[in-house]
C-alpha cells in the first residue's frame, strides 16, 4: 500500500502551459483524502515551487524536496536538511563556465544570482517568476564570506548541452551530482543531493518504508527518485532512460499522466 508519493513540478506536475492542470489537481486530493501523504520533488528553488504548493492547499507542516535534494524544508520554512555544493567543486564550474562563456546560476539562501543578465537568464526568470541578483564576477562573489550553494545551473543550447553534460560528468565525478533536466540545463549539486536521497530521508522521517514509496518525474534528475521508490512511475514524455528504469510509464504532462498514476496505484 503506497504511503508517501513524490512528485516533480515540470514536465510532470505542469503541462506545457505551466499550469497543474485540473484532473491532476482532484486526482492529487483524492490520493490525500485517503490519507497518503503527497510532497513535491523539484530542481526548482523552494520559493519558485511555493505557488504550487499554495495552489495544492499542502500542510504547513508538509515537506517540500527543492534543489534536486539539496534542501528538504518545510513548507512553513522550518529546515530539515541542506547539502550545499563542496566549495572546490563550485570554484571549478565557475571557471569552467567563464572560459567557455557559459551562463551560470547560482542559488544562495534560496534567491539566485548571476554575472549578467543575458536571453538565457531573462527566459529562465520569466518562467521560474523568480528574480536574478547581478554580482559581476562569481568567482569573486563566492569567495567573500561562507556562501554554502545549494544549486548550480548551466543554460546553454540544446547541441551544446548535449556535449558538454557528458564532460562535466567525467570532471566532477565523485564530487557534484551533474544531470540534465530540460533540453538546455545542465544541474550541478553535491553528490549526496539527488531526489532520491532526499526521498528516503524524508520516508525514514515519515515512518514508510521503501515499498511504500511512488514517485512520478520525467528528467534525469528525476531519475534517482524513480530509482528508489517502490512504485517508479515515468511521464509520457519522459527522458528514455527514465522510462527504461521506471515501473510504469503513464501519459504526457500535457494528458494529465500525474492525475492516471495515481488512480492506478492509489
Amino acid at each position: 500500500m503506497i504511503k508517501l508519493v513524490a512528485i516533480d513540478i515540470d514536465d510532470t506536475l505542469l503541462n506545457s502551459q505551466h499550469q497543474i492542470s485540473k484532473e491532476n489537481m482532484a486526482a492529487i486530493a483524492e490520493t490525500r483524502a485517503k490519507g497518503v501523504t503527497v510532497i513535491l520533488a523539484t530542481g526548482r528553488m523552494h520559493i519558485a515551487a511555493m505557488p504550487f504548493v499554495k495552489q495544492l492547499e499542502l500542510a504547513d507542516d508538509q515537506v517540500l524536496i527543492s534543489y534536486n535534494g539539496a534542501l528538504v524544508q518545510q513548507i512553513d520554512g522550518t529546515l530539515l536538511d541542506h547539502i550545499a555544493v563542496p566549495q572546490e567543486t563550485v570554484l571549478q564550474v565557475i571557471d569552467y563556465c567563464q572560459k567557455h562563456d557559459l551562463t551560470l546560476n547560482v542559488y544562495y539562501n534560496d534567491r539566485l544570482y548571476v554575472e549578467t543578465i543575458d536571453p538565457y537568464v531573462t527566459e529562465y526568470c520569466k518562467v521560474i517568476k523568480v528574480e536574478a541578483f547581478v554580482v559581476g564576477n562569481l568567482l569573486d562573489f563566492v569567495s567573500e564570506g561562507d556562501k554554502p550553494l545549494s544549486k548550480m545551473l548551466i543554460i546553454s543550447d540544446q547541441a551544446d548541452v548535449e556535449k558538454r553534460l557528458p564532460d562535466l560528468q567525467k570532471k566532477l565525478a565523485g564530487f557534484a551530482q551533474v544531470t540534465r533536466s530540460k533540453a538546455n540545463f545542465i544541474e550541478i549539486t553535491h553528490p549526496n543531493a539527488t531526489k532520491g536521497q532526499a526521498l528516503a530521508r524524508v520516508a525514514t522521517r515519515l515512518g514508510v518504508s521503501q515499498e511504500q514509496v511512488m514517485a512520478i518525474g520525467d528528467s534525469g534528475n528525476d531519475l534517482s527518485m524513480i530509482q528508489y521508490a517502490g512504485i517508479g512511475v515515468a511521464m509520457g514524455n519522459a527522458r528514455e532512460p527514465v522510462k527504461q528504469a521506471a515501473d510504469y510509464i503513464t501519459a504526457s504532462n500535457d494528458e494529465s499522466g500525474v492525475a492516471k498514476a495515481l488512480r492506478k496505484f492509489i
